[in-house]
């Protein structure tokens, strides 16, 4: 017996075929949402100083803020190292450049506190 052949009208064809709903390849490498596949791995272009607003435009030694090189960072965050940070709540830099917060911990106006569940 031939194998039953089923016919697929075009335009539902070119509708799967085209759809969004394959993942993107950051998706596809385990990219959290929000970053994007470059060559030093999964970047936030909004924020990477190595990969500001695309793929290998450095800011180095600016920083990048919004996809946008510069060398001054806005009101309330602190220049550390490439990027700005708001020192008062970044867990990387939590009251100072490179105080960082272990795990559990958070960053509340400067300081490291361990994160506690209500009774």
């Amino acid at each position: 017996m031939a194998p039953r052949r089923t016919l697929v009208p075009l335009a539902l064809l070119s509708v799967l075929l085209l759809s969004d709903s394959r993942p993107s390849s950051a998706e596809a490498v385990g990219c959290a949402v929000g970053k994007q596949v470059c060559e030093s791995g999964c970047v936030d272009l909004d924020s990477d100083p190595g990969n500001c607003g695309r793929c290998g435009k450095s800011c180095l030694p600016g920083a990048c803020v919004g996809g946008a090189c510069t060398e001054i960072c806005p009101g309330g965050l602190a220049a550390c190292g490439a990027s700005c940070a708001d020192l008062a709540s970044h867990r990387g830099h939590c009251g100072a450049c490179g105080v960082a917060c272990v795990a559990g911990e958070a960053c509340v106006a400067g300081a490291c506190l361990v994160f506690q569940e209500p009774p």
